[in-house]
């Protein structure tokens, strides 16, 4: 009897544990589109390709002063929570990094009608507050420690006589680890269509301070 009342306390304690594994969609962006005639300076991108994962998230613009649950509210203006789950009708905004310890967290939680309360929540408590002067902007949250993401780009670094220079450069995971780095050199001599793997660009003109392109294929 012991046993049972104690797999039931488990049961009962994890149902009432917070969601705090975000589900992410995920969205593959090249750019620019196929045949838009573009610029770039010397030193900027003309292509990139990246994989990235998002959901919906809130900015906080304005944080005033409070507490809530005898708790300060900590969260700096300028972060971004992302949506996190559903709770008493409200869309509650907050992950780890707003952990409290022992799980309890604090968070944004807006209503049908877009009204911002602060929260305490915890597997046991939940708390909202109209605080006046909180400000929030719907935005949306990219995953930073998404493993299997990537980003892509091509970087142009100016002509030397006749022949273009670039980068090509590849970012895996959270983009800060050190990325993959290929110098590229294409000779004008040999037509104004370079390409780099299935990437087909072609080059209308160039001077001291950029490129004038346009992207054929990816």
């Amino acid at each position: 009897m012991k046993l049972k009342l104690l797999l039931l306390s488990l049961v009962t304690f994890t149902s009432f544990a917070q969601k705090t594994d975000i589900t992410y969609s995920h969205k593959i962006l090249k750019t620019p589109e196929l045949n838009e005639i573009k610029t770039a300076d010397i030193g900027n991108p003309i292509y990139t390709n990246e994989e990235y994962q998002y959901t919906e998230g809130v900015l906080l613009k304005t944080v005033p002063n409070f507490k809530i649950a005898t708790y300060k509210f900590n969260i700096s203006e300028g972060k971004i929570l992302p949506f996190n789950y559903e709770k008493k009708g409200l869309k509650l905004f907050y992950n780890k990094s707003t952990d409290l310890g022992k799980g309890a967290y604090l968070g944004i939680a807006l209503d049908e009608k877009d009204n911002v309360y602060a929260i305490y929540d915890t597997f046991m408590y939940f708390q909202k507050k109209d605080v006046e002067g909180l400000v929030v902007e719907k935005t949306t949250y990219i995953n930073p420690e998404c493993d299997s993401c990537f980003r892509y780009e091509l970087i142009y670094n100016g002509k030397s006589q006749n022949v273009l220079n670039f980068t090509y450069r590849e970012f895996k995971g959270d983009f800060i680890r050190p990325s993959f780095n290929q110098e590229l050199k294409y000779n004008l001599e040999d037509g104004n269509i370079i390409g780099f793997k299935t990437l087909r660009i072609e080059v209308i003109k160039t001077n001291n301070f950029g490129i004038e392109y346009k992207v054929l294929s990816y």
